[in-house]
């Protein structure tokens, strides 16, 4: 969600007054551990969309927290939930904006167990409910091993850094294990079935 931002306010989750462990604590964990990205995104290809499709290596890499998104209220989740490592491809095909699909990312991430997994999709879930007719849900089918899948069709969406305004953007999440994927499409006329292709890469990595 990093190169984008939902066009409605989002809820603030409040999820830190009283819960988690002290700050001392987690900087002292931080210090002494640097967890493995997760990387099963690097296996969305350009070859899974149209023709035109490329991995953009300016924006594909291991994803921090803030990277992920700059939201108070998802930092405050990813905070909560313990977020460990995750890793987003890129992938773009910007000859025409007009095309169907111009856009498209892969994002893996890593959290230490799948209640604290869960816990964040839920606040997904939630965020979005507060973009009204913005996010509209829609049925995710079924994408491989996942489980608790989510799909969404939004609508004026942002890619600043590809000068993007307006798109139109399928986005579909979920979970195996601790792991959460989110696949997204994005264009004038985005399909579910290629962002279910995409997760389908990640979950089988």
């Amino acid at each position: 969600m990093s190169l984008r931002t939902l066009a409605a306010p989002l809820v603030v989750l409040g999820l830190l007054a009283g819960c988690g462990a002290p700050s001392s604590e987690r900087s002292a964990s931080a210090a002494t551990s640097t967890p493995v990205a997760e990387t099963a995104a690097e296996h969305c290809s350009p070859s899974l969309l149209g023709a035109g499709f490329q991995r953009d290596a300016n924006y594909s890499g291991d994803l921090t927290s803030s990277q992920y998104s700059p939201m108070a209220d998802v930092q405050a989740a990813l905070l909560y939930d313990q977020y460990q490592s995750g890793y987003r491809t890129v992938l773009t095909a910007l000859t025409t904006r007009t095309a169907p699909e111009v856009f498209a990312s892969c994002v893996s991430m890593r959290f230490p167990d799948e209640q604290q997994a869960t816990r964040f999709l839920s606040s997904y879930r939630d965020l979005r409910s507060q973009a009204g007719a913005l996010a509209k849900s829609v049925d995710p089918g079924k994408v491989g091993s996942l489980t608790d899948l989510v799909a969404y069709q939004e609508q004026q969406q942002s890619f600043q850094a590809y000068g993007i305004t307006d798109a139109n953007q399928i986005e579909l999440a979920g979970r195996s294990g601790s792991r959460l994927f989110i696949a997204t499409v994005a264009g004038s006329a985005p399909t579910l079935d290629h962002a279910r292709a995409l997760a389908a890469a990640m979950v089988s990595a």
